[in-house]
């Protein structure tokens, strides 16, 4: 393959110096020079002669400098070819994402496992208001989708693997009167109606409603997805909104705070179909090795 050493070559040729080049190339002149030695060494030809204008190309440095451009060429011609096919060779799985999913998360854990540089990743955008049916057609063109703890997709069979779990919390207008807090008591919630949207978690919303009757806190659990129109209509009305510590910068005016004694967390895992191709289940297994480097 291409020797480096014409880099170095090829840069003293063009500035005629040896100064020059190294100014040039960020290297010190005596590492330019011992370079050049090396490689004539290698030729068993001198390359330059020194003349008062500086260093000139002996009749071997002028073939050699013009059949070193046409191979520099050829390097990186062949270099592109060869990482275009590693790219067609690589398999591409494609990912269902919506916009509050733990991406960040996920990117964490993949790039904690050595095959991450074996797999294409295609996202495709999910509409926050998905639902099962829409999921059910889709899951043709996905492979991979995230899935909170507690929901199902109807009339499809999948397999899941937990990978973070989130504590709950409260996102909080900077208009209200709790924004300026680090910690809530949850009896300071005494009196108010918290926002728990219930699509994809409805099981574990009906609980929270339930736990917090005896702090007489009105939990309100409408048939709705998490997305930012909802921290968006929080905001303008002054709602609080029951929120994971993952999301601390979904909305700038939302401040996300701890409820103390809260222990409420909510897992989410990766999906898949249960009759998914190999290489599916194979990028699950890299998954899975990235998860348990993470967790050490």
């Amino acid at each position: 393959m291409y020797n480096h050493l014409l880099d170095t070559f090829l840069m003293v040729a063009d500035k005629g110096s040896y100064a020059k080049a190294a100014e040039t190339i960020h290297l010190a002149p005596n590492t330019v020079m011992v370079q050049i030695k090396q490689l004539e060494n290698h030729l068993g030809v001198k390359l330059f002669s020194r003349s008062s204008k500086g260093e000139s190309l002996t009749s071997a440095g002028e073939f050699l400098y013009k059949e070193s451009t046409r191979l520099l060429e050829a390097s990186d011609y062949i270099t592109s070819q060869i990482l275009l096919r590693e790219r067609e060779e690589k398999p591409t799985i494609n990912i269902g994402v919506m916009p509050l999913d733990p991406l960040q998360t996920f990117c964490r854990i993949w790039r904690c496992s050595s095959h991450c540089r074996d797999y294409h990743i295609n996202l495709i955008n999910l509409p926050s208001s998905v639902n099962s049916q829409a999921v059910k057609h889709m899951m043709g063109n996905m492979d991979i989708c995230f899935s909170p703890e507690s929901f199902t997709y109807e009339s499809i069979n999948y397999k899941a693997l937990p990978f973070c779990k989130n504590a709950l919390t409260l996102s909080v207008p900077m208009s209200h009167r709790l924004s300026y807090k680090r910690s809530i008591p949850v009896e300071e919630l005494k009196g108010e109606r918290i926002l728990f949207p219930a699509r994809g978690n409805s099981g574990m919303a009906e609980h929270f409603a339930e736990a917090m009757k005896k702090y007489d806190v009105i939990v309100d659990t409408p048939s709705l997805f998490y997305d930012i129109e909802l921290f968006n209509y929080c905001d303008k009305e002054n709602r609080l909104l029951v929120s994971i510590d993952d999301w601390n910068e979904v909305h700038p005016r939302m401040i996300n705070i701890p409820v103390a004694s809260w222990d409420w967390t909510i897992q989410c895992s990766l999906a898949w179909r249960e009759d998914a191709q190999q290489v599916v289940l194979n990028f699950v297994d890299a998954f899975k090795e990235g998860l348990e480097k993470g967790n050490h």
